[in-house]
């Protein structure tokens, strides 16, 4: 029996050990295969499904991420709202356009939000380790992850956040701890054409 535990030993022992090599490798894949860009524009199509309610709740717009400033969210349906969303808050501007500066403990789906498009968008896949386990899976050009929140707190909250695309992100579904789910579909995501207005300017300067 004693050999047969020194097998079962071994063996465990080299998967532990080859497997947080192979996640590496495929977050390395995933890395190579994200455009890489200092401004990224695209639309996006917001569905969220709440538990107390038999329709989602649809909103469209337009996201801008910005290195090093940030990612705005410009709503545009069924009602204009401009959020921005930092590293450490996000910022919110009401109706007669003054801002409102909120942490991310109020808003823990932005936080969500922040941790994984501030990554996609920079190709750091390894910065959300901090944050979330990470199961991820890359079949030729198009990448999948399914990410758990390390924090149990927070993971009361959020239960998993599952990102996929390409070049880009192109989907994102956050499923809360209480059943209320947020599907998050881009469209037209581009750096090549993405251009900035004073107003938009304007919104990142805070």
């Amino acid at each position: 029996m004693k050999w047969l535990r020194r097998v079962l030993a071994l063996t465990i022992s080299a998967f532990l050990a080859i497997a947080p090599v192979e996640a590496d490798e495929t977050l390395s894949k995933i890395h190579q295969l994200l455009d890489k860009n200092s401004v990224i524009c695209a639309d996006f199509t917001q569905n969220k499904s709440l538990r107390a309610l038999t329709r989602p709740l649809i909103s469209k717009g337009r996201l801008i991420f910005v290195a090093g400033k940030g990612v705005l969210w410009q709503v545009r349906e069924p009602f204009a709202t401009q959020v921005l969303v930092k590293n450490d808050a996000l910022i919110k501007w009401n109706d007669d356009g003054v801002p409102q500066r909120l942490s991310f403990g109020q808003a823990p789906i932005f936080r969500a939000l922040s941790q994984v498009f501030l990554a996609g968008f920079t190709g750091d896949m390894t910065r959300l380790g901090e944050s979330f386990e990470i199961v991820s899976d890359v079949v030729q050009s198009r990448w999948r992850l399914t990410l758990t929140p390390r924090d149990p707190a927070f993971a009361a909250i959020i239960a998993t956040v599952r990102v996929s695309g390409g070049r880009f992100v192109d989907e994102l579904l956050i499923e809360e701890g209480r059943g209320d789910r947020t599907l998050i579909r881009f469209s037209g995501m581009n750096a090549e054409s993405c251009q900035l207005g004073n107003a938009e300017k304007g919104y990142f300067a805070h």
